[in-house]
């Protein structure tokens, strides 16, 4: 709870807004080179979401120097993916990812880097429900929400 701070300016979440309204006009009109964006815009877009609605945000936890939410997401979602991903590759029918430009150094089914896919797809996960309850059914740290260790 104590890592390095990140505190933007007040003109970051609308950078935010335009940075992921960007990515989503490049995926709509260049499918096959934007296609990273499929799972990056919409944290763009939900976060300065929050920050404005007065839910719990990345925004302000990084500024306050708290990474656990963070870490958690990613750490979780990669296990989840890890399995998630065997258990595709044992299946039939199956999946079978063709991405273009790294279709390479495949874990199962997935190419290795596809796996930092999942990273944006948690943390768009979380803003959903951070923005459908208002507090939300259950904290990642077990602490009660709005408390975060304090």
């Amino acid at each position: 709870a104590r890592g390095p701070r990140f505190a933007p300016g007040p003109g970051f979440p609308r950078a935010c807004v335009v940075a992921g309204l960007v990515m989503l006009a490049a995926l709509l009109a260049f499918p096959r080179q934007a296609f990273a964006f499929e799972w990056t815009f919409g944290v763009f877009l939900l976060e300065p979401l929050c920050v404005r609605l007065g839910r719990r945000s990345f925004l302000a936890e990084l500024a306050e120097g708290d990474w656990r939410t963070w870490v958690s997401l990613w750490v979780g979602v990669l296990v989840c993916g890890f399995f998630w991903e065997m258990w595709n590759s044992l299946s039939y029918p199956k999946w079978v990812y063709h991405v273009p430009y790294v279709g390479f150094g495949k874990v199962f089914e997935m190419p290795v880097l596809g796996y930092l896919g999942y990273l944006p797809f948690a943390m768009v996960l979380y803003q959903v429900v951070l923005l459908v309850f208002r507090r939300p059914p259950l904290d990642l740290l077990g602490s009660a929400p709005g408390t975060r260790g304090r």
